[in-house]
């Protein structure tokens, strides 16, 4: 007697909301995939992604921030960074919402309130409210600054009887500064090539005087050991070049001492000029030194930039109320009436029985900004008194003519700029920014800086605080999870409480460390980071880490397979994001400079699927108007793909999963048969469509890509070869590329899903 048969069973592999039918689907065929509406309990049925914005951003660098944003209970916005400009969407339409951004950096776009902030790592946190115009995020400071060079690679340098070293040990700002030595007695060059800058006007946007400074900052071996120090500034074959002798200055004659670090501020007009240099076009820097009596001249250099000034006094010759030394300088005053950081403090000036006059008094480049103070110090006070308001922000000049005993009240205690953060996040009402530069360049990868509560750009310097500086590993991420603030630094994972920063950071980890700034999200009861010793995609409960990668994924390969392939160049690319109990991870792989793969953990079951093969530099998830949506940022192409619903554009990709086995690899011995994908499908021009399908399951097979064409205007039902992938449960990636616009209902696939013989013989 033949062994007994279970009835055959056919099982719903991924459901779908289709408005087919289901009476025109043949006995046997299950409804793999779809993408009209999806199934709202999962990110598992975000089966397509197409082209969100019909016409590509204007850049060939990709998008470098994706966001969701809803201004009010009726608009949904999509938010792109591209090119450095900020664009919102609505239907796919973008517009250019601000300008200034970094153009080469990842961003993280987060809610707050009624606004979104956007941080790209390098230069500034913006808020955009809808309807508003952006701005940047802080009391806008008179302390203004724009990098020139900052003296990290010393293979840019070019050397003339001389050596350029790196110097880790003497750095001011950045992660190093440079050395150069002489190697014989005589003339020393050092000349770099630089990005054109234009040190006419300032990074606020106002212009630049010939008083605002050149400053850097400079250590020397024994000054005797040089007989003349130059810096030049110009254009690389030194035709023309605006120069200065150093060794000559005070700052160089008032610090006799060798190795020791002081900082030099030289006026644009104390520098001469040769032939006829711009300062709207600098574009290479160069140090000459005499070596002296036969022994080397050896100089550090560090972090060169264009600097505001403060205001300018002058002894007016106009009899008056002040006799003495006196120094100024000036703070903004925001709509709100908070207070900026002081600006440079200016040169001294003295008089007896005299008015003075102030000119060059710093303009603001933000609309933010409703007044001015103006501080001194001096005469008979030993402490900076507030001398005036100016309610006129433009206003350049100023005669002072205040009795020292009728001066103003002590200045007070500034809540200042926000330093400018590589990892940001929120936490309840506050902010919290993490890795760090200040606004005059020095650089604090270990900091940490808490707002005010309630505020996104209001921040006290006494809540900046540094987490294991003195070890150097740098922060890496941030995030508000299990009612703290974790920090990840390259080694080491911490956590504090932004509502009590009495207390110390306390570490947690010392195994485990973190990748980048977007390498991390926060899920229901843990939160998920990526370590950057490549040890995989790790979850923390609060308590204790877990590796959760080692598990298989399509075709047996290891999570920690794809994980070790990552570049260690460009880890930092990676993304994570936590939806609805999906870890979605886009990594790069081998030769990538960017994410081109993603995978997916379903949490409860505790099992990986890869769901795309193809570019997503970065995203977000949300569910809208009740469904789940994904959106991906392409990394070389100005378009954000979202999930498909409704027709296409002109030359979509559209990018599908389909889950070949059930979600529960409970019965791996079950049998599966493939015939063929079907979709019901339409073209939407007078031009037939061309469709080109690759499957994708842990590689690109572009053996098994499948040619098709639609030539109905009418929805027609078109067959196609499935690809064999075998009997292992796996998930299949499927991605179809149209030649014009078309339209489809579903795309289904025959499967047959029988369990194993039971029962015996006989």
């Amino acid at each position: 007697m033949p062994a007994k048969i279970t009835p055959r069973l056919l099982k719903n592999i991924i459901g779908m909301n289709s408005y087919d039918d289901p009476t025109s689907l043949q006995p046997g065929i299950i409804k793999l995939i779809q993408n009209m509406i999806p199934r709202k309990t999962s990110l598992d049925t975000r089966e397509g992604w197409a082209k969100y914005n019909s016409t590509v951003l204007p850049s060939s660098s990709g998008i470098f921030g994706a966001a969701y944003y809803a201004p009010n209970l009726s608009l949904n916005l999509d938010l792109a960074v591209s090119n450095g400009k900020l664009y919102s969407g609505d239907a796919g339409v973008f517009t250019e919402r601000y300008s200034g951004l970094s153009i080469n950096t990842l961003c993280s776009i987060i809610p707050f309130d009624d606004l979104v902030l956007v941080c790209d790592q390098t230069n500034k946190v913006i808020a955009y409210r809808y309807g508003d115009t952006p701005f940047e995020i802080g009391i806008n400071s008179p302390k203004d600054y724009k990098l020139i060079e900052s003296f990290e690679n010393d293979a840019d340098w070019t050397m003339a009887n001389g050596a350029v070293t790196d110097d880790k040990v003497h750095q001011i700002y950045g992660t190093q500064c440079l050395q150069f030595l002489s190697t014989v007695a005589g003339a020393m060059t050092a000349s770099v090539t630089i990005s054109t800058k234009d040190l006419t006007l300032h990074t606020d946007g106002s212009a630049s005087s010939t008083s605002d400074y050149i400053s850097f900052y400079f250590i020397r071996g024994v000054a005797a050991n040089f007989t003349n120090c130059y810096l030049d500034l110009g254009e690389p074959t030194w035709a023309a070049y605006y120069s200065i002798r150093l060794d000559t200055l005070t700052d160089w004659t008032g610090t006799s001492a060798p190795n020791v670090a002081f900082e030099f501020k030289l006026r644009k007009s104390a520098f001469s000029a040769t032939g006829a240099p711009n300062w709207n076009a600098i574009t290479a820097v160069r140090f000459r030194a005499q070596a002296a009596g036969g022994v080397q001249a050896q100089m550090i250099v560090d972090y060169m930039r264009l600097e505001k000034t403060g205001p300018i006094p002058a002894n007016s010759g106009v009899a008056g109320n002040l006799t003495g030394t006196y120094w100024y300088r000036v703070t903004y005053m925001t709509v709100d009436g908070w207070e900026s950081d002081p600006s440079v403090t200016s040169d001294l000036v003295t008089v007896t029985a005299k008015k003075v006059n102030l000119t060059l008094i710093p303009v603001p480049g933000s609309a933010r900004i409703a007044s001015k103070k103006i501080y001194r110090l001096g005469g008979t006070s030993a402490e900076w008194r507030l001398l005036t308001i100016l309610y006129g922000t433009s206003t350049t000049t100023y005669t002072d003519n205040t009795a020292d005993t009728a001066i103003g009240d002590l200045q007070d205690t500034v809540e200042g700029y926000p330093f400018i953060p590589k990892a940001i996040c929120r936490h309840d009402k506050a902010l919290i920014l993490a890795n760090l530069t200040d606004p005059d360049g020095t650089q604090y990868p270990c900091g940490v800086m808490v707002s005010r509560e309630e505020s996104y750009d209001i921040f006290d310097h006494l809540d900046f605080f540094e987490i294991e500086p003195d070890f150097g590993a740098a922060i890496k991420w941030v995030v508000s999870a299990l009612d703290f603030v974790y920090v990840g630094k390259n080694n080491s994972i911490w956590k504090f409480d932004p509502k009590d920063l009495t207390l110390p950071p306390r570490c947690v980890s010392r195994v485990y460390g973190g990748a980048g700034p977007l390498c991390v999200c926060a899920g229901e009861n843990e939160f998920y980071f990526l370590d950057s010793g490549k040890a995989g995609v790790i979850s923390f409960n609060g308590s204790y880490a877990e590796v959760i990668s080692d598990s298989s994924i399509a075709r047996g390969a290891s999570v920690k397979n794809y994980i070790d392939n990552i570049p260690a160049a460009y880890i930092h690319t990676c993304w994570m994001l936590y939806y609805n109990q999906f870890v979605l991870v886009g990594i790069p792989q081998t030769g990538d400079t960017a994410p081109t793969l993603i995978l997916a953990y379903y949490v409860p079951k505790r099992f990986w699927v890869v769901i795309s093969g193809w570019n997503a530099r970065c995203g977000y998830s949300e569910k809208i108007a009740g469904v789940n949506t994904l959106h991906l940022g392409h990394s070389s192409t100005g378009f954000v793909y979202n999930g498909f619903s409704g027709n296409t554009d002109d030359g979509t990709d559209i990018t599908s999963i389909v889950q070949t086995a059930d979600d529960d690899f409970d019965d791996p011995s079950s049998r599966k048969d493939y015939a063929k994908c079907i979709f019901w499908g339409k073209k939407l021009t007078a031009t037939d469509v061309t469709l080109l399908i690759e499957p994708y399951i842990d590689t690109v097979d572009s053996g098994k890509d499948v040619s098709e064409t639609l030539s109905d205007l009418t929805v027609k039902r078109k067959e196609f070869p499935a690809p064999q992938l075998g009997y292992k449960g796996t998930f299949l990636g499927m991605r179809i590329s149209a030649t014009k616009r078309w339209s489809f209902s579903s795309l289904l696939q025959h499967a047959r899903l029988e369990p194993p013989p039971v029962g015996g013989g006989g």
